[in-house]
This record gives C-alpha cells, sequence and structure tokens, in this order.
C-alpha cells in the first residue's frame, strides 16, 4: 500500500461528536523540530498511548474471553481498575473551553472557532469528549480558514502534526470504536 492511499484509508476514519475544545499557540519553530516538540508536550501526549495501550488490552480481553471464560470477573475487575486510573490521571477538564460539535479523523480535525487563525500556525488542541471518553491533546497546523460574512466565527481545518504512525492508528482505533458505540446505540432495542 502507498503512503498515499494509507492516509486516504486512515482519512476516511471520521466522526463527529460534541466535546469541549482549547487550543493554545506553540511556537512556529517546532515545525521544523519535531523531536523537541515531541519532548515539550510529553505530558500532553500521554492521551495517545493510553489509547494504544487500551487498543491492545482490548483485542487481549477479547482473546481471554473466548479462551476462559471463567476469566470473566478478574477481567472485570482490570476493567474497573483501568477506568478509575484513567478518570484520575487524564480526565482534566480544558480551562475555557469551548463546547461545540467538532469533525475529527486519524490525520486531523474540523471545528469553528470565534477568532481567526493564520494557515501554517501550530496549536496544541486540547478536546474533551462528552460521555466517558478521556481528553486528547493534539498538536496540530492549521491547514484552512473559511469565514463565511454572515458568522461571527470562523470553520477551521487542522492537520495532526508530529504523531508517530502508531499515534495515528490509535487515533484511527478509537474513532472505529466510537463509530461502532453509536451504531450499537441507534440499532439497540431501546432506541426503536
Amino acid at each position: 500500500m502507498s503512503p498515499i492511499e494509507h492516509d486516504d484509508r486512515r482519512a476516511f476514519y471520521r466522526i463527529e461528536f460534541p466535546a469541549d475544545v482549547q487550543m493554545e499557540a506553540l511556537d512556529k519553530a517546532l515545525l521544523h523540530d519535531t523531536l523537541r516538540l515531541r519532548t515539550e508536550l510529553k505530558a500532553d501526549l500521554r492521551m495517545l498511548q493510553w489509547l494504544q495501550l487500551e487498543n491492545q488490552y482490548a483485542f487481549v480481553r477479547e482473546s481471554a474471553m473466548r479462551a476462559q471464560p471463567a476469566l470473566a470477573p478478574l477481567l472485570r475487575l482490570m476493567d474497573a481498575k483501568l477506568s478509575f486510573l484513567a478518570e484520575e490521571l487524564l480526565h482534566n477538564k480544558p480551562k475555557e473551553a469551548i463546547s461545540q460539535t467538532i469533525e475529527m479523523s486519524a490525520t486531523g480535525l474540523s471545528l469553528d472557532w470565534p477568532r481567526s487563525l493564520a494557515p501554517g500556525s501550530l496549536w496544541l488542541v486540547r478536546i474533551d469528549p462528552a460521555g466517558t471518553d478521556a481528553p486528547l491533546s493534539l498538536p496540530a497546523i492549521i491547514q484552512r480558514l473559511d469565514t463565511p460574512s454572515d458568522q461571527s466565527s470562523s470553520r477551521i481545518a487542522a492537520e495532526f502534526f508530529g504523531l508517530t504512525e502508531d499515534e495515528t492508528d490509535a487515533l484511527a482505533s478509537w474513532i472505529v470504536a466510537r463509530q461502532a458505540r453509536c451504531l450499537s446505540r441507534r440499532n439497540s432495542p431501546e432506541s426503536n
């Protein structure tokens, strides 16, 4: 699979969801020094490591449940402990966040913002999804800015920057898991 086809495949995984969003300007010099960017944002990028571990745990959990159903009580206990740790370590609500619906893929996002942001500028985007998902902090470059004449806000499109292949795949898996939850809620007997 060519790199272009690979990027297209990941861009297919796209979802809209309500979230609180906060944006913090980053030094433009970090665009040319990804190692320094990752060093400065190490604490903010922890959630991506959590997503990777969560994906690996989900795979192992399903395999263990099929092979040894007797492990179910132990796995439920581990689930509860992991949920507690995630809540304690990673759930810090952004200050001065704007609540809205955002569109996100594994490679970027699109959202409304109350002021203009220069295309090519680097930002740390903090996203706190409504519901039980822990917040994400992702570095992103503003790619496009659309300001309709009849609105006070701008629609921005930003591409995530400086993420590893594994982190981008973890985001894609997170999006697919959210899509699956939305579909299962729509198809559940209670929603009919």
